[in-house]
C-alpha cells in the first residue's frame, strides 16, 4: 500500500528531466499518484506536499488509520487536487488500468468524458478492497463497478517503446 511512494518519485524524476506533453501515461494501482499528476502537466511531488498532510490528519483521526477508509474520502482528496479541466487533459494522453467487479476483467480507460469519470477511475484503480477502501467496489460512470487495476493488469503497456516503472515487478524497465 505504500508503494505509491516509488511511483511518486520516479513520476517527480520525469516531471523535472523530460517533456511530457507528447507522452502517453498508462497507470495502475499506486502509479495512478505519478501518472495522473504527470498527464496533467503537474509535478506528482506537488501532491505529496500538499495532500500528503491531509491524508496524516486524517489517518491519525480513525481508529484504523488509512485501513479500511472509504471511496469518498479518496474522491475529495483528488476532487481537491485536479484542476477543472483534469479530465480534458487526460483523455487520450492517461490510461488507467481497472479491474471490472465481479469478474475480474481488467478495463484500460483513456475517454474521460466528465471530470468526475476521471476521479472515479482514479479512485477505483486505486481501491485494494477491504484493506484501503471498505465500501468497494467504485461505480466508474460508463464502466460499471471496478476495484484496484493491479489485480487484472499491474504493468499496462502500449507497444514495445514502453518504459515501465514498477516497484513489484523485476522485469520493469525502472525498479527500485
Amino acid at each position: 500500500g505504500q508503494l505509491w511512494t516509488f511511483a511518486l518519485g520516479t513520476g517527480h524524476y520525469v516531471y523535472e528531466n523530460y517533456v511530457c506533453d507528447e507522452v502517453h501515461f498508462f497507470a495502475s494501482s499506486c502509479g495512478c499518484f505519478a501518472a495522473v499528476p504527470l498527464a496533467c502537466g503537474l509535478d506528482p511531488y506537488t501532491w505529496c506536499l500538499r495532500d500528503w498532510g491531509t491524508c496524516m490528519n486524517h489517518f491519525n483521526s480513525r481508529l484504523t488509520g488509512c485501513l479500511a477508509d472509504t471511496k469518498q474520502f479518496y474522491y475529495n482528496l483528488w476532487d481537491n487536487y485536479l484542476p477543472e479541466d483534469a479530465h480534458t487533459r487526460c483523455t487520450g494522453h492517461l490510461y488507467i488500468s481497472v479491474t471490472r467487479f465481479p469478474s475480474l476483467q481488467n478495463e484500460v480507460i483513456s475517454d474521460f468524458e466528465t471530470r468526475e469519470k476521471l476521479i472515479w477511475a482514479i479512485v477505483a484503480s486505486i481501491c485494494l478492497p477491504v484493506c484501503f477502501i471498505r465500501d468497494f467496489p467504485v461505480a466508474v460512470p460508463g464502466v460499471g463497478n471496478c476495484i484496484d487495476g493491479g489485480f487484472s493488469n499491474d504493468a499496462p503497456c502500449l507497444d514495445g517503446r514502453t518504459i515501465t516503472s514498477s516497484a513489484l515487478h523485476r522485469e520493469a524497465d525502472i525498479t527500485p
